[in-house]
């Protein structure tokens, strides 16, 4: 309190300093006389009330014994923070086996995070590969990583399981639409994956492995991550596929270098090398619809002329390399000709005269894949649409008898 006197008695009576044209002697009394620390004494001098001459030590005391209950706090969270801990953890979104992550530090809000996975989802590590990435930490908050650059869903645990990469395009978008859902209904477990890059053709598949660009858009089951940027062998190696898939941009399909023999045998020799185990497959896209803008001569002008093209060029590479083929164009062509007599609740099989209609389109491709995938009929009592439609036996039957009609086209026995 008796340091504090000579400043209140400088600031408060500045009379004493010489600046009586700053505050009347009266006026200043006056505040001092109300205010909250000061008053005048019997000579008129500024001093300090009696109470806070007790309240204001015992002010100080109290901040003084705070300051030093919270200075073992911070060292104790200092020294958690540079610890070096093990921890094994459960991952429940992408692996049935454990997940050791090493955490080590060396400033209170600085990380550095080693991690060795098999993750078979995360596109961001490759199999046996080891990477070290650094994030800042809050020191009062529970540690938690950087989101990952791909997202990790959850995976089915079950051993029997269907794992399907799909190296596609917005094609392949449409059929893994409805697939993994299908499959639940029918009481199956098919795990998608389709490496997305918009009207992507093999060759520009094949410039994207040989370059090792992180040129897809990542899409799970469905359902894609558009912020996701990753490469054929950030995810060819983490997992065991048991379907593995390529296909031609359906323009790409029409002309004489399609199915390019050197690029997909490069590809069969890669998928031998990493993936021994997996089923490669042909997926055979469709036909623009009549009238589509990118019509030209290349497709013939026509969805039935660019129809008999795809269908030819992709027997051809089945020929030559022993694949089997998911006959996706087959089911849309001969669906859009029934559409064309008219009698059901939608008259395109194509939203846009390129893509598949998003309810009755999606799901007959669905069924096509869920047939060759498994090698069974499904049945034909799904309805889980992403989008609006008109439920109708006639369509429905419509749609399924040119799923199944399909699978006869390249299986006869079906």
């Amino acid at each position: 309190v008796n340091a504090f006197s000579p400043f209140l008695t400088k600031t408060a009576n500045p009379l004493s300093e010489g600046r009586k044209h700053l505050f009347p002697k009266k006026q200043l009394q006056r505040t001092w006389q109300f205010g909250i620390l000061g008053t005048t004494n019997e000579k008129g001098r500024a001093a300090v009330k009696p109470i806070f001459r007790v309240c204001l030590p015992l002010l100080l005391c109290l901040l003084l014994l705070t300051a030093c209950a919270a200075q073992p706090i911070q060292s104790t969270t200092t020294t958690q923070e540079k610890a070096t801990t093990t921890v094994t953890t459960q991952s429940k979104s992408t692996s049935t086996q454990p997940t050791e992550v090493t955490v080590t530090t060396t400033e209170p809000t600085t990380t550095t995070v080693t991690t060795a996975t098999t993750l078979p989802t995360a596109a961001t590590t490759t199999a046996g590969t080891t990477k070290t990435t650094k994030t800042t930490m809050t020191t009062r908050t529970t540690q938690k990583t950087t989101a990952p650059t791909v997202s990790e869903p959850e995976k089915p645990e079950e051993q029997d399981t269907i794992y399907v990469l799909s190296l596609g395009n917005s094609y392949a978008m449409d059929a893994h639409a409805y697939l993994s859902r299908l499959a639940e209904h029918e009481g199956k477990r098919i795990f998608t994956i389709n490496l997305y890059h918009s009207g992507c053709s093999l060759s520009k598949h094949y410039d994207f492995w040989i370059n090792g660009e992180a040129a897809y858009n990542y899409e799970v089951n469905g359902k894609i991550d558009w912020n996701s940027h990753v490469s054929l062998m950030d995810v060819l190696p983490t997992q065991k596929w048991d379907i593995i898939t390529l296909q031609e941009s359906s323009y790409a399909s029409c002309g004489s270098d399609a199915w390019d023999r050197t690029i997909v045998q490069a590809f069969l020799r890669l998928f031998a090398q990493e993936q021994p185990q997996a089923r490669v497959m042909i997926h055979q896209t469709w036909a623009y619809a009549d009238g589509y803008a990118d019509h030209d001569q290349k497709t013939g002008g026509s969805m039935a002329s660019m129809w008999q093209r795809i269908e030819q060029n992709t027997a051809q590479a089945a020929r030559d390399t022993g694949l089997p083929i998911i006959p996706c164009g087959h089911a849309m062509f001969h669906a859009q000709e029934k559409l064309n007599g008219g009698g059901y609740s939608f008259s395109s099989i194509q939203r846009d005269g390129s893509h598949a209609e998003e309810a009755w389109g999606r799901y007959m491709l669905a069924l096509i894949w869920y047939s060759v995938i498994t090698g069974e009929k499904p049945s034909n009592t799904f309805d889980g649409f992403n989008s609006w439609f008109i439920e109708d036996d006639a369509t429905r039957k419509m749609i399924y008898d040119c799923a199944m009609d399909a699978m006869r086209s390249c299986y006869p026995n079906w």
